[in-house]
């Protein structure tokens, strides 16, 4: 016959036996909680750019901001590495700027490797008439050569998709107010190609030919230039010009915005994920 005392022991043990299962059921609940909040602070971060994407290199952050993440930011400037064009692609802006893009994301490519997927067509006579390709199909002549002419966004869009990592994508933005496109794009660590005028001079009507694959008249729009928007501030935007090793320059709202509409509102933005950012 069991005593008292061991009867008593045996309930306390049991006592604990039920503590221990119930505190390891705990243990477990908050075990999972703490991964889902961890799996989401990951996503988040890697969605603000505060995580590795390509390759070992970490994406690129904003560099100045004033105002808080849910707002849209007064100023913003995003650190583009610089490459001039001067005395090494003469009429190549396009394909000079698209390199700041492809470096400014870590990816490693020279211009010879750019330029073989940039589609190009010649500026020639033929027959007594100038023939020459659609800009939006072929960038026209040859951006070594300084009477070369230049390309627009469809053609740049199609040489960067073969150079970018899964967890980038491309996107023609052509027709999105400079504004817009600024503050949509830039305070999320992703600056981005437009067309305007070299020195931001008045665009002029330049060389006329004909499309060589529809027989129809062209004119070429003089001073075509591509630059990188790098940033912005309440009284303009700064940009990477890769024209004459002008470097980083800001132009006033007003100007800037003019030569870009003259030229066509044309931009280009390479973002993360898939979604187009406009």
């Amino acid at each position: 016959m069991q005593s008292i005392a061991q009867k008593e022991n045996r309930r306390t043990a049991a006592t604990r036996r039920r503590g221990w299962g119930t505190s390891l059921t705990r243990c477990r609940k908050l075990a999972r909680v703490c991964s889902r909040l961890v799996t989401a602070a990951l996503a988040a971060a890697v969605g603000a750019g505060s995580l590795a994407l390509v390759g070992a290199t970490a994406l690129p952050q904003t560099a100045s901001s004033n105002t808080q993440t849910s707002q849209v930011a007064k100023t913003v400037q995003l650190t583009v590495p610089y490459i001039s064009q001067e005395n090494f692609l003469p009429t190549g802006c396009e394909t000079v700027s698209a390199l700041m893009l492809l470096h400014y994301w870590g990816i490693p490519v020279n211009a010879e490797g750019f330029l073989k997927h940039l589609k190009q067509e010649p500026v020639q006579e033929q027959d007594g008439l100038l023939v020459g390709p659609d800009p939006n199909e072929a960038f026209a002549g040859d951006p070594r050569e300084p009477n070369a002419f230049g390309c627009y966004p469809p053609v740049i869009v199609e040489a960067l998709k073969p150079l970018l990592p899964a967890l980038l994508s491309v996107h023609d933005t052509t027709g999105t107010p400079l504004d817009q496109l600024a503050k949509t794009c830039l305070p999320a660590g992703e600056p981005v190609l437009v067309w305007a005028t070299i020195n931001m001079q008045e665009p002029v009507q330049d060389v006329t030919w004909t499309v060589r694959d529809t027989g129809k008249k062209f004119t070429w729009l003089g001073r075509e230039h591509c630059l990188v928007l790098r940033g912005y501030d309440e009284t303009g935007y700064w940009f990477n010009d890769p024209y004459d090793s002008n470097g980083i320059v800001h132009w006033d709202k007003q100007t800037a915005e003019l030569r870009y509409q003259q030229m066509g509102s044309r931009s280009v933005a390479v973002v993360k994920g898939s979604k187009s950012p406009v």
